[in-house]
């Protein structure tokens, strides 16, 4: 599947997701978010990863656990100036998280999808980490390390509201 296409579905999908929220009462997140960072990391993500972007900007780490979990966290990022979230995602929920953060209220500093390569995802995912805090703390352009990937495509993400 090209990406122009998945991003078709997922926006086809986030419309239905978000039309279904919009019916329910506001979820608070599951615990009160430190800082001006929140991490979101796939279940299958190595903890090495967040803890790499939680180095440079001490943020607050959910790990995805359904659609739910994104709308939180881009409610989160809409709520105030000046937050950031950063994330390791399954490619389907970060394309899925694009369409729930409001157009306009905020600046995707890096959105990249990554493809299958090599099975040294904890390696990758550390160097990933460190490039995304970098950027997310404002010190570095972020970027992806090419070195290697992980077994199922995923996508990497700095958002600044």
């Amino acid at each position: 599947m090209r990406l122009s296409r998945r991003a078709v579905l997922g926006a086809a999908l986030g419309g239905g997701t978000l039309a279904a929220l919009r019916g329910l009462p506001a979820a608070a997140m599951t615990a009160p978010v430190s800082g001006a960072t929140l991490v979101l990391a796939d279940p299958s993500v190595s903890p090495a990863f967040a803890e790499a972007v939680r180095n440079w900007t001490g943020g607050s780490v959910r790990t995805v656990a359904g659609p739910q979990t994104l709308a939180d966290a881009a409610r989160w990022l809409a709520a105030a100036p000046g937050r950031r979230v950063v994330g390791l995602v399954d490619d389907a929920d970060g394309v899925l998280f694009q369409q729930m953060v409001p157009r306009g209220r905020a600046t995707w500093l890096s959105a990249i999808h990554h493809a299958p390569r090599s099975t040294a995802g904890a390696d990758w995912e550390i160097a990933l980490g460190d490039g995304l805090g970098r950027m997310a703390a404002g010190r570095g352009t972020g970027g992806s390390p090419d070195a290697g990937g992980p077994l199922v495509a995923r996508m990497s993400f700095v958002v600044a509201g």
